[in-house]
């Protein structure tokens, strides 16, 4: 099993080849100015920052959600993102507590009257990805590590978006979905999945909608006609295959030029889900489904 660490060199040579107001609850130093040495994450992307930092020693508890790399599992869980077990986390004792905005305020407030330390941080962008880096290296007093991570976390990402950015051809339309089955949810205008995808050289139809994370009508999708369409889970590849034979056999679905043309591609590992290192195999494959475009 590799760990997040060991993913950054091989996703940087392949590349050569839910949003809310964010931050800290309370301030981020210790009043000794120790690094922190008890961490409790909330969110799968900061679990595997922590691993990334080779600072695992230090997590304590972690969401029921934080999966990756697998060994998290081995570490105590405190429940969901959204719902923790707040007595557990307590029973921890840890200096602090890192949520993202998918873990309700409220939640950070109730730590807080328990006398827990919170940092909440943006969690839905593609830059939150290394603002999440640095601010966690600060926190476990993991700077130079983190800065090397961002800087081949940053390399790589640039690299296959001048990919992107090389092709004359008009941007095919592009849908991402979240499951092919009702309803029908994407990712719009300043999420992260978005911009990767138009970084790869395509154009997001989801971008007209009004909310970062829409629910798209079926009607609606087969008007805009995607000519392709990436299809987010935490399975493997065969579950797309499977998704476009019975999308093609649908009268509805099949007016879609991407499913008629047998372009729908599934995207696992959560690299669509986690804003995390991850994101940068879903660009790596986004880059080469466009090479398959004039």
């Amino acid at each position: 099993m590799q760990s997040v660490k060991q993913i950054l060199p091989r996703l940087l040579f392949a590349g050569m080849l839910f949003s809310s107001a964010c931050g800290a609850a309370k301030t981020e130093a210790l009043s000794d100015n120790e690094p922190v040495q008890r961490l409790v994450s909330l969110a799968p992307s900061i679990t595997e920052v922590v691993y990334a930092l080779d600072a695992e020693d230090r997590l304590v508890g972690r969401s029921k959600n934080c999966d990756f790399p697998a060994v998290a599992l081995a570490v105590e869980s405190v429940g969901r993102i959204d719902m923790p077990n707040l007595e557990k986390i307590v029973s921890l004792n840890p200096d602090l507590v890192v949520m993202t905005s998918l873990t309700p305020v409220d939640v950070m407030r109730r730590l807080e009257d328990l006398g827990m330390r919170v940092v909440r941080l943006r969690a839905d962008r593609l830059e939150d990805i290394t603002e999440a880096l640095r601010r966690v290296g600060a926190l476990l007093d993991q700077n130079a590590e983190a800065e090397w991570m961002v800087g081949l976390f940053a390399g790589a990402l640039a690299d296959l978006t001048a990919k992107g950015e090389a092709h004359a051809g008009a941007a095919p339309r592009a849908c991402i979905l979240y499951g092919c089955d009702a309803p029908y949810f994407s990712a719009g205008k300043g999420t992260f999945p978005s911009a990767l995808v138009e970084r790869a050289g395509f154009s997001n139809i989801a971008n007209t909608a009004p909310v970062a994370w829409p629910q798209l009508n079926l009607e609606w999708l087969i008007r805009q006609d995607p000519e392709v369409i990436f299809i987010a889970g935490d399975g493997e590849a065969e579950s797309g295959e499977l998704e476009l034979q019975r999308l093609q056999s649908s009268a509805l679905w099949s007016q879609v030029s991407a499913i008629r043309n047998g372009r729908v591609y599934f995207i696992g590992g959560n690299a669509l889900s986690v804003p995390g290192f991850r994101a940068l195999e879903a660009l790596h494959r986004f880059s080469e489904v466009r090479a398959e475009f004039p």
